[in-house]
C-alpha cells in the first residue's frame, strides 16, 4: 500500500458526496461552523498579532510562479504562506483573548 492512498480515497469520498448524501442537519451544522470560522478569522484580522504574520509572510514566503491572496490582506504569496497567515488570523483571537 503506498502512502498515498488513505489521502486519495478520502479525496475521492470527497468529490464525490453531493448535498443529498448529507442529512439537512448535518448540512445545517457544516453552514454554522462555516459562518463562525469566517467570523473568526475577520476578528483576528485585525489583531497585532495576525499583521505580524502576515508581514512575515509577504516579506519571506512569496509566491514564485503559484500565488494565492492572503485573506482580508491582498497581497500575493506563496499558497503555504497564505494559509499561514489565514491560521494565524483564525486563531489569534484565541492567544490575545
Amino acid at each position: 500500500m503506498s502512502r498515498t492512498e488513505p489521502a486519495d480515497a478520502v479525496t475521492e469520498f470527497i468529490h464525490g458526496l453531493g448535498r443529498d448524501d448529507v442529512p439537512a442537519e448535518v448540512a445545517h451544522e457544516v453552514g454554522r461552523c462555516l459562518v463562525d470560522l469566517v467570523g473568526v478569522a475577520v476578528a483576528g484580522s485585525t489583531t497585532p498579532l495576525s499583521r505580524i504574520v502576515r508581514d512575515h509572510v509577504a516579506a519571506n514566503l512569496r509566491g514564485d510562479s503559484r500565488t494565492a491572496r492572503m485573506l482580508f490582506d491582498g497581497r500575493a504569496v506563496s499558497p503555504v504562506g497564505a494559509n499561514a497567515a489565514a491560521g494565524s488570523a483564525s486563531r489569534s483571537t484565541v492567544w490575545v483573548a
